[in-house]
């Protein structure tokens, strides 16, 4: 921004002492700097706004990979504890259960992962970082 100043400052300052058929060239090329800067500037913010985005997609990814080890940990814990053969039916039925609810589990946090893949895939082919 100081260099664009200094170049409008020493434009102004040109104008006032140029020939009155050179005042024409050294407007437009003063309005076509103007012009650049600001297309700049909206790329610039476009931008930054395209990463804040990101960032985002990119902490809620991380906490929905925070969430499935912590999950993980505590079903290894589960199963480790759990994997014994029972004796009886009945007891055989109720370790089935569990493993039935904790093999349920783990497809709604397959499905939670994949989505948040997709979203974060998703979202950052949209970002198009070029300028």
């Amino acid at each position: 921004m100081h260099r664009l100043n200094q170049a409008t400052e020493t434009g102004q300052k040109l104008l006032e002492h140029a020939a009155p058929e050179s005042r024409g060239e050294i407007e437009g090329r003063l309005s076509s700097l103007r012009e650049k800067w600001e297309k700049l500037n909206g790329r610039v913010e476009t931008q930054t706004e395209r990463l804040e985005s990101q960032l985002e997609l990119w902490r809620s990814y991380n906490e929905c990979t925070d969430s499935l080890h912590r999950w993980m940990a505590d079903i290894e814990t589960e199963l480790g504890a759990g994997t014994e053969p029972r004796d009886g039916l009945p007891e055989k039925r109720t370790q089935l259960k569990k493993f039935k609810v904790q093999g349920d589990d783990a497809k709604q946090y397959h499905i939670v992962c994949l989505t948040g893949e997709v979203l974060y895939v998703l979202g950052t082919e949209n970002v198009g970082l070029g300028c």
